[in-house]
């Protein structure tokens, strides 16, 4: 934020630096529930971050957890910019139908995107709670594939692991590399195995037969649970449908069933 004040600071006017939308996508609130019911806004360009994630805060600049959802517009792939910018003018080719956070927003004064940016959040319960079985599915889900209850997995498989993610400056993500680790705890990496396995395996459950176009994943389920591990010094690929340990001297190993 420091950075869009310094570069608006000779300005009265937005002058369209494009940084605050290359920070990513905004977080949808209640305010913005008519833009995704209508169409306005597409389920598939929406991804979830569910309760207990540990993410990066834009506005606070620092990791914490969730304590539930957060819908967000997608970013573009391999890349943190919101996937509506323009980058040929650093504009927003979503700009009429633009969320609560992009309205309100002003890098010279952040006073009112700091009053509204956590409170009334739309979550996944207000766009598809009616939906019974979708429903009762998305719940489940939640609670087999509760990020908290993977942590502390992830704890008990690697005991080098801090007990909290920690901020890096550098590397929002909290990513850290690691020359050495012990592995423990043959259960608990056995049902971290499951707890993955099954979060691929509902994905696949779902697009099966045209039922849930692939792109609505994210917002239905969150983003896949493998990619979501970084912040816990984690790193476990995919290749080939199969998964595979990537950091510590796992590398290159599946996690075993």
């Amino acid at each position: 934020m420091a950075e869009a004040l310094t570069a608006h600071a000779a300005g009265a006017r937005c002058r369209r630096c494009g940084i605050c939308c290359r920070k990513g996508g905004p977080g949808l609130h209640l305010e913005d529930r008519a833009l995704v019911e209508t169409g306005r806004i597409p389920l598939e360009q929406l991804y979830t971050i569910r309760a207990g994630e540990t993410v990066y805060d834009n506005v606070q600049e620092k990791l914490h957890r969730t304590s539930r959802d957060i819908i967000k517009i997608k970013s573009r792939p391999d890349r943190s910019e919101c996937v509506w910018m323009n980058p040929a003018g650093n504009g927003c080719d979503h700009y009429d139908d633009r969320p609560l956070e992009c309205r309100v927003l002003d890098c010279r004064d952040t006073h009112e995107i700091e009053a509204v940016y956590a409170r009334k959040r739309l979550v996944r319960e207000n766009l598809v709670g009616e939906i019974q079985g979708l429903w009762n599915l998305i719940r489940d889900h939640q609670d087999r594939c509760d990020p908290r209850q993977v942590e502390l997995r992830i704890r008990a498989v690697d005991r080098s692991l801090p007990s909290s993610p920690k901020s890096n400056r550098n590397d929002p993500s909290g990513l850290h590399s690691r020359s050495d680790s012990s592995f423990g705890d043959s259960e608990s990496m056995a049902e971290l195995n499951l707890i993955l396995q099954y979060d691929l395996h509902l994905r696949e459950v779902l697009t099966e037969d045209g039922r849930v176009h692939p792109d609505r994943l994210e917002f239905l389920l969150g983003r896949p649970l493998y990619k979501i591990l970084r912040p816990s010094g984690i790193d476990i690929r995919l290749k080939n449908g199969r998964l595979f340990w990537m950091t510590t001297s796992r590398k290159g190993e599946e996690p075993p069933c």
